[in-house]
């Protein structure tokens, strides 16, 4: 309905088509686009129909306290800022996605070099070594990208190093392009496949070797702030603030020590410790 006129007007049409296919969206930049916009017109209008009404009623019942221009104003800020948050959603979820594949092949980069090089040491050539990927490599969160190598090259004709190319132009992943243009490189000079494999697998493992230690710092650091403001803290202050109620008065705020104590318990304690196993599983998720 909206034809390539949203494609004109959007500066960003570039990278867009870079994040579509890094994305892996097997969709046109000017077809996405324009369903974006679309999609935020009838938000917009959607929600424009709703809002009015919905405010309207819920003052009349007492729920809010609108005045009439404060009614004027939800129902055109909702709308439009429903409609801007549609088009957010659609920008950013390529980029999500992308950001996905990427961390789970960089996670898997290991065994996805030991499984090339033990194909490579059997005799299988590159081609087949990408097609048995696409066959098999969901396991490593490979297969997609080893199925569009296997696709250019059956579908479009393109000569498998120029497929591997255009891949790792196309991935996400710095580490996985690093390797995919090595490979490039050796079968244009006619290297040792496995020998190529094998030395790339031995600097990746030393590589996460360091990143590990890394890894064990920052949860040994988190550990002892765990043991600080989820174990230690909380005590002193419980037991401060007993002592404090048994002398009556206010803490601050006309909060007494009960009330802080309870406060404490049921909010600030339980969000310290949800606050830091976030972050743990934030720092853990790559592994």
């Amino acid at each position: 309905m909206l034809g390539s006129f949203p494609s004109r007007i959007y500066p960003g049409m570039d990278d867009l088509r870079t994040s579509l296919a890094r994305g892996r969206f097997r969709i046109s930049p000017i077809v996405y686009i324009s369903s974006a916009f679309f999609w935020s017109l009838i938000s917009t209008i959607a929600t424009g129909i709703i809002a009015y009404p919905a405010a309207a009623f819920l003052t009349s019942l007492k729920v809010l306290q609108l005045s009439e221009i404060q009614l004027l104003e939800v129902g055109v800020g909702a709308p439009l800022l429903v409609g801007v948050l549609v088009v957010v959603i659609f920008l950013y979820y390529p980029a999500s996605r992308s950001d996905t594949e990427k961390m789970e092949i960089n996670k898997n980069l290991v065994y996805i070099i030991n499984y090339m090089g033990v194909l490579a040491g059997a005799g299988i050539t590159t081609e087949d070594i990408f097609s048995s990927l696409a066959a098999g490599g969901e396991v490593y969160k490979i297969s997609e990208s080893a199925k569009t190598i296997v696709r250019d090259i059956g579908l479009l004709g393109k000569d498998v190093l120029t497929a591997i190319d255009d891949e790792a132009k196309a991935t996400p992943s710095k580490k996985y392009s690093k390797l995919l243009v090595g490979l490039i490189g050796v079968n244009k000079t006619g290297g040792d496949l496995k020998e190529y494999f094998s030395e790339i697998a031995e600097n990746e493992m030393e590589v996460r070797r360091r990143e590990l230690g890394d890894l064990v710092n920052k949860l040994n650091l988190d550990a002892e702030i765990y043991t600080v403001l989820g174990v230690a803290f909380p005590i002193i202050m419980i037991v401060l603030l007993s002592l404090m109620g048994i002398f009556g008065g206010e803490v601050m705020g006309g909060l007494g020590p009960i009330d802080m104590i309870k406060i404490m318990s049921y909010v600030l304690f339980p969000l310290v410790s949800v606050g830091l196993i976030l972050f743990i599983d934030g720092l853990t998720s790559s592994w």
